[in-house]
């Protein structure tokens, strides 16, 4: 099942790039994960890296009335973004804790795709952007990732 998004319009949230630099809102590197082959015991090689920043809850209104959003959106008290970095590609992200584990929705439409991480480091990709309203998917790559 396509997982729930509070805002439904991910693909603009780092729009604050486009408002003047005097204007735009600070946003907050809180989490770094670097994610490995679960086959690399070394952790040589970086398959991807994941953010997690927080936006001030000060901040949000201005931040989504910059992005022609309604400010009465039900937020979580600090709205998180994030960014997933893999192939040399960087991907805008809501970020959400469900649960224990930590997700990065992303995609052109959304929530097209989502990386999680559990508490234990393992990480799941899921590609949701065939998957039937309703239905439910697998992860399709396994990682091993570690907090940096």
């Amino acid at each position: 099942m396509k997982p729930k998004i509070i805002l439904t319009t991910i693909g603009v949230l780092l729009s604050p790039l486009a408002v003047a630099d005097d204007e735009a809102p600070t946003l907050e590197a809180t989490e770094t994960w670097k994610c490995y082959s679960i086959f690399d015991y070394d952790h040589e090689k970086v398959l991807a890296d994941l953010e997690r920043w927080t936006l001030p809850p000060e901040a949000q209104d201005a931040f989504l009335k910059e992005l022609g959003l309604a400010t009465d959106l039900e937020v979580p008290d600090s709205l998180e973004l994030g960014l997933v970095k893999v192939a040399g590609v960087e991907y805008a992200a809501m970020f959400m804790v469900e649960g224990f584990n930590r997700e990065w929705v992303f995609g052109p439409n959304g929530a097209d795709y989502m990386f999680q991480i559990k508490p234990d480091g393992t990480g799941h990709y899921f590609d949701f952007s065939n998957v039937p309203s309703g239905e439910n998917t697998t992860s399709s790559q396994t990682y091993e990732c570690d907090m940096s």
